[in-house]
């Protein structure tokens, strides 16, 4: 007695990292670097698709990966995720949260992004 209404929608839209807003929150990381985090860096395009790129349709974005593999690779071998034997060393979350912290003080202390 249940009637459903399903809208499939295939795919997901392409990720685009705006350049200026990248550029910021990369300028802000470099800039204001704090002791875990090791470095940034740059990707080449990644296939995997990504529902944040809904977001960054919207408003201008930036997507940051955050690596969260062991140091202690004999212990924790690195997997990707979704895999059984994935392992996250949960200190990834402090170098998240300080990165965000980061570039979101640094665009309030600049008054927003600056062309």
């Amino acid at each position: 007695g249940v009637t459903v209404e399903l809208e499939y929608l295939k795919g997901y839209p392409v990720l685009y990292n705006d350049p200026e807003v990248t550029e910021f929150a990369v300028k802000a990381l470099e800039d204001n670097k704090y002791p875990e985090l090791k470095k940034v860096e740059s990707t080449q395009p990644q296939p995997p698709s990504e529902d944040f790129a809904f977001y960054a349709k919207k408003v201008p974005s930036a997507f940051l990966w955050v690596g969260c593999a062991s140091d202690d690779q004999d212990a924790h071998p690195a997997y990707p995720h979704h895999h059984p034997k994935f392992f996250m060393d949960e200190g990834a979350l402090i170098v998240a949260a300080k990165g965000m912290a980061t570039i979101v003080s640094s665009y309030i202390e600049n008054d927003g992004i600056k062309a």
